[in-house]
């Protein structure tokens, strides 16, 4: 299943429709989420058909970078140039304590005017800030935008939490200026999985 593929030099990968429907899983496995995996066990490429996603109640394929520690929140962007919702998969990767939180920075070069970061699994996801960067293209000078919520302008351990079930929604379309196309999305944060009792 992994040879011929190196997950690092993989960029992209296209699947006819409905390849990842017709997966079926073991009779070993959970019966949970689809999924194939590309690469070695802890520095794989994961390609899942994920159809847990409420409120859009679409059926989404995610690729992303994993480390099986947990699941960790999700990152959806809306792309406005194409008008729909982009799963990219989970965010604060193996940040699974409070001595592990730090800034991660996800590049995007699609025209994209809003996030959402969800907890879809039985974590708690801790928020201490989001930013974005980018270059105004018109004058070349760096800039940032900051959400209006107050938990999420600085780090500074004023935590927005995220149980499972909910999310957090930030419209930057009128923030940014036109044909920014290096947008950096920064996440500062940690989660932590609850615990059955």
């Amino acid at each position: 299943m992994y040879r011929g593929i190196n997950s690092k030099d993989l960029k992209e990968l296209r699947l006819k429709p409905g390849f990842v429907g017709m997966m079926k899983n073991r009779s070993d496995e959970i019966p949970i989420s689809h999924q194939i995996t590309v690469g070695q066990v802890i520095d794989h490429i994961e390609i899942a058909k994920e159809s847990r996603l409420k409120p859009l109640d679409v059926a989404f394929i995610t690729i992303g970078q994993m480390v099986r520690l947990g699941s960790c929140p999700y990152l959806v962007v809306y792309d406005r140039t194409n008008g729909y919702w982009v799963d990219y998969g989970t965010v604060l990767v193996a940040r699974n304590t409070k001595s592990l939180q730090t800034e991660e920075t996800y590049l995007y070069t699609r025209n994209i005017s809003q996030i959402m970061i969800q907890e879809r699994e039985d974590e708690i996801t801790y928020l201490d800030q989001v930013r974005l960067t980018f270059t105004d293209p018109g004058t070349g000078v760096k800039g940032e935008v900051t959400p209006p919520d107050t938990a999420l302008a600085n780090a500074d351990q004023e935590y927005m939490v995220l149980r499972k079930g909910e999310s957090w929604q930030f419209d930057f379309s009128s923030l940014l200026p036109d044909g920014v196309t290096d947008l950096e999305v920064r996440i500062n944060g940690y989660y932590q999985v609850v615990k059955p009792e």
